[in-house]
């Protein structure tokens, strides 16, 4: 599906599961292939095992079954990108994900990925999220041993390239701290900012905790104070459940009583830190970033 101005836009999937059959797992894999006829009229192979697994998606790569006279038009391989437990239980949107993916590749020469399909929602075949994109070739990250193997003038390389994305990204900008959306519509053609899309997680119970301020917000002051509130009341109002989401085993744990000490001290202090008259980046303009870009 193209907008006005000749862009491709993805496709929202509506495949249910099958009424009375039980999936043979989660993500159930043997459903891509009813999800590339639904999206390129030709069925994949099932595949054995993920490509690549991380914290919030698992990447599955579909070979699909192209006849010869339609391999310029149809991809000989794609990925779909599964959406875990990790991700759909905190306010990671597959949404926001799909709108910046798009906004990115209409408005800068970033090697984003199509995207050629997606889902939001578990009410689907797959039983997760999920999303279909195109497939490139790449690498490991920079704390691999493969990066550590690379000589030098092909990591300089790299570093350049990477220097040159976070240089094109910046230039996007915002009066808001927010995540991008399609504006709703029968054809997404253009975008809002809305709520943040972060990773914190148990973000129901967070939400049925009290008031949840997630933006947007136009100064980075009221962005921090509302991060820091929002996970003080999550830690005095469900202490156990907090403990189990930031992985602390007791009570007593060194980091659950630092943490306590601590947030309240930067909530109160986020105007000392932030809200200086000499500081001309609090208000914005705001630009747009990645988390996985932050240095480590």
């Amino acid at each position: 599906m193209e907008n006005a101005q000749g862009l491709e836009m993805p496709c929202l999937i509506h495949y249910p599961p099958q009424t009375g059959r039980k999936p043979t797992s989660i993500p159930d894999t043997t459903q891509f292939s009813f999800i590339t006829e639904y999206l390129f009229g030709v069925p994949c192979a099932t595949p054995e095992q993920a490509y690549y697994m991380g914290t919030y998606n698992e990447l599955y790569l579909l070979h699909l079954h192209v006849p010869l006279h339609l391999r310029d038009q149809i991809p000989s391989k794609v990925l779909a990108r599964v959406s875990t437990d990790n991700k759909t239980h905190s306010d990671m949107s597959i949404e926001s994900e799909i709108a910046t993916m798009v906004f990115i590749r209409s408005r800068t020469k970033i090697p984003v990925p199509i995207v050629y399909g997606y889902c939001p929602t578990r009410e689907n075949a797959i039983g997760q999220p999920f999303s279909v994109i195109s497939f490139t070739e790449g690498g490991s990250n920079m704390n691999s041993s493969l990066w550590e193997s690379l000589s030098l003038d092909v990591k300089l390389k790299t570093i350049r390239e990477y220097a040159k994305i976070v240089l094109e990204l910046s230039k996007l900008k915002f009066d808001r701290i927010g995540s991008l959306y399609f504006k709703p519509g029968p054809i997404p053609h253009s975008y809002q900012l809305g709520p943040v899309t972060w990773c914190k997680h148990e973000s129901g119970a967070r939400r049925r905790n009290g008031h949840y301020d997630r933006g947007p917000w136009k100064a980075s002051a009221a962005w921090l104070r509302a991060a820091l509130t929002d996970e003080i009341a999550f830690m005095e109002k469900m202490p156990q459940l907090a403990q189990s989401t930031h992985k602390c085993r007791r009570v007593d744990d060194t980091r659950w009583r630092l943490a306590q000490q601590v947030l309240p001290l930067l909530r109160d202090r986020v105007t000392d830190i932030i809200e200086d008259p000499l500081d001309r980046c609090g208000s914005g303009p705001f630009v747009l970033a990645h988390m996985d870009f932050s240095p480590r």
